[in-house]
Order: C-alpha cells, then sequence, then structure tokens
C-alpha cells in the first residue's frame, strides 16, 4: 500500500480501503495484492486513464465480475477500458453489470438474447455459450468489439442495440463507447493477464520514485519522526519521575508567590 501511495495518483490510506475492499468482494487471497497493485500501475501507465479511476471502476464492478466468472486482473482490465474512454465509475459500473448480468440470464438459461449476442460476436449460441463459461470477459470483448462488423450485421450498432433491448442511455453509451474504441479492451485484458504474472510493475515503479529527491527527503522526514516516536517512549518514564518530583517545588514556588503577593498587598495598604 505504501508503494502503490508512492507510485500512484492513490494515497496508501486509499489503496489499502480500495483494494481491502475490491478482495473482500472478490474473495481474493492476501498474497495476491502485490500483483494486483502491479496490474493497477501497468493499467495506469499504460492507458488514457489514472489508478485511482480504474480502482473507482472496479470496485464497482467486482461483484458481477465475480459472480461473472471475471478473474481481478480482468475486472481491472475492464474498469480501465471504461475509464479509458471517459466513462464514469456510477454510471459505467451499473451499465456493465447490467450488461454482464443479461449475458449470463442468456447463457444459462439459452434465451433469445443468446442466438443475439452469439450473432453479433461472430459464433453460434453453442460457441458463445462455451466461450463465455471458459472466458466470460472474452465472450464480452467479442460481443462488444462485433458491433461494429456492420458488414457482417447488416446493421448499425445502434440498431443492434435497440433490436435487443439494450437501449437505456447509460447502458446504450457505455457499450459504444467501448465499441468505438477498437482493441482497446483486447489490450487491457492481455496486458492485465501479463501483469499479473508478472507481478514486477509495482515494485519498478515504486524504486523508481523512490529515487528521486522528493522521495528521499519524506523517507528521511518519516525517518526523523520515527527516531523521535521512539526517543519519546524511552524517555517518557524518566520524564514522568521528573515531573513528580518538581511537583513540591512548584507547589511551594506557588506557594511563596502568593504569599510574597499577600504581604505586598498589606503593605500597600498600610
Amino acid at each position: 500500500m505504501i508503494d502503490l501511495g508512492e507510485s500512484t495518483n492513490l494515497s496508501s490510506t486509499e489503496a489499502a480501503s480500495a483494494l481491502a475492499k475490491f478482495a473482500n468482494i472478490t474473495n481474493m487471497s492476501a498474497k495476491n495484492y502485490s500483483n494486483l497493485g502491479s496490474v493497477i500501475v501497468a493499467l495506469g501507465n499504460n492507458f488514457a486513464t489514472t489508478e485511482a479511476d480504474i480502482v473507482e471502476m472496479a470496485t464497482r464492478l467486482a461483484a458481477t465480475g465475480e459472480l461473472a466468472g471475471l478473474s481481478e486482473p480482468q475486472i481491472m482490465a475492464l474498469a480501465t477500458s471504461m475509464s479509458s474512454v471517459g466513462i464514469e465509475a456510477q454510471a459505467g459500473g451499473s451499465a456493465m453489470s447490467k450488461l454482464l448480468k443479461q449475458i449470463q440470464v442468456a447463457v444459462e438459461t439459452g434465451n433469445s438474447d443468446l442466438n443475439s449476442f452469439a450473432s453479433v460476436a461472430g459464433m453460434t449460441a453453442t460457441q458463445f455459450k462455451k466461450a463465455f463459461q471458459e472466458d466470460s470477459v472474452g465472450a464480452l470483448s467479442a460481443f462488444i468489439e462485433g458491433l461494429n462488423d456492420t458488414e457482417r450485421n447488416g446493421k448499425s450498432a445502434i440498431v443492434i442495440l435497440d433490436e435487443m433491448g439494450l437501449n437505456e442511455v447509460r447502458l446504450s453509451n457505455t457499450i459504444l463507447s467501448l465499441a468505438n474504441a477498437e482493441g482497446l479492451m483486447t489490450g487491457a485484458i492481455d496486458m492485465a493477464n501479463q501483469s499479473w504474472n508478472e507481478n514486477s510493475a509495482l515494485s519498478k515503479e515504486a524504486g523508481q520514485r523512490y529515487a528521486t529527491t522528493e522521495s528521499q527527503l519524506k523517507m528521511l522526514k518519516n525517518s526523523i519522526k520515527d527516531v523521535g516516536i521512539e526517543l519519546g517512549q524511552a524517555l517518557l518514564p524518566v520524564l514522568l519521575e521528573l515531573v513528580e518530583m518538581i511537583k513540591p517545588i512548584v507547589a511551594k514556588i506557588k506557594e511563596w508567590a502568593t504569599n510574597f503577593k499577600n504581604l505586598d498587598e498589606r503593605n500597600e495598604k498600610e
């Protein structure tokens, strides 16, 4: 969390809070925090978004993504794709959750929507069902990118979404924005998976930040603060004893000052 605070536009406190929530929702093991941090840094460095935006969007997608079978890096990749095309976390999170739920229902029930999703993705219903069960984000990407194949579909993406009932404003805007950014989702997914496996982007980025003069000064300041805390804890018992020793002396001085004041006032009256 400290490395993320140094390497991104997230503070260490924000990172700890947000990623703890994400991990709780996705049931991610604590040993994978470093992998997740590397994914966030790599995506933030290579796409038109920030680490804070990625994490905020990912947290909103986490529950539905987990239920749909998306892995942690895949959820981060999807969040990156959405925030990179200017989709806000609140609107985009609910819209994408709605789309993933609709695809999952179609796959599990085999309703009429399954044929529509499969056709746009360039697959048969059986192929799309298998693809979603084995790699849900890959099937989602195939559907979204297939919307732009007007020659094969014989109609525009807007018409297809309208016919499928995916015409709620936030939902259709989210899907169309991603569809127009050709190759964005695929690139983000590939990079997220690679960064998760390599688990090196965060440590490299943090190492570069720690090498700067500003970071060195901050580390020095923190070290001095730590020394002060340790010194204070060591001296506290001695200081308390000293205070107890001084108390009677202070009381005597106060008594003398009071008596002197009273004597001076009597002299003035006389």
